[in-house]
């Protein structure tokens, strides 16, 4: 087998010449499809920008066209009465440490003397179940 023609320096610019064909083919294909790639995502986006403004016209026509809520007056007013707050609470159950009665603590804190009784009678109820699991934890 003769391979002298491989020594040729005509065959090695042949070859350079096939591989830098081989390169170009390559390249010009690889653009192509990135051309054909964005023109794709181009119209995707355009249908998407086009969806949106469908959305938004249509949320403008529901919220225009949605009737505003009727808010009825109470028929008479409603008196309300501030009832103990944490703060009254807490002056409550100082004043029964000091030794005063349910009818003076209602009359200084201005509220009712049946609630102040109630409020003295849980706070007992609370000390007394505290004082009978005392001894049994230690």
């Amino acid at each position: 087998m003769n391979l002298d023609w491989i020594l040729s320096p005509l065959a090695c610019y042949a070859v350079v010449a096939l591989a830098l064909a081989a390169c170009l083919a390559s390249f010009m294909s690889t653009r192509a499809e990135v051309w054909r790639l964005r023109q794709t995502a181009d119209a995707s986006q355009d249908a998407i920008k086009r969806q949106v403004e469908e959305m938004q016209s249509q949320f403008t026509a529901i919220a225009q066209s949605r009737p505003e809520p009727v808010v009825e007056a109470p028929a008479r007013p409603l008196s309300l009465r501030p009832g103990l707050n944490l703060t009254r609470r807490t002056q409550a159950l100082r004043m029964r440490r000091r030794g005063e009665s349910a009818e003076s603590i209602a009359a200084a804190l201005s509220a009712p003397r049946n609630e102040i009784e109630l409020l003295l009678k849980i706070y007992e109820m609370t000390e007394y179940r505290r004082q009978l699991k005392a001894p049994a934890q230690s």
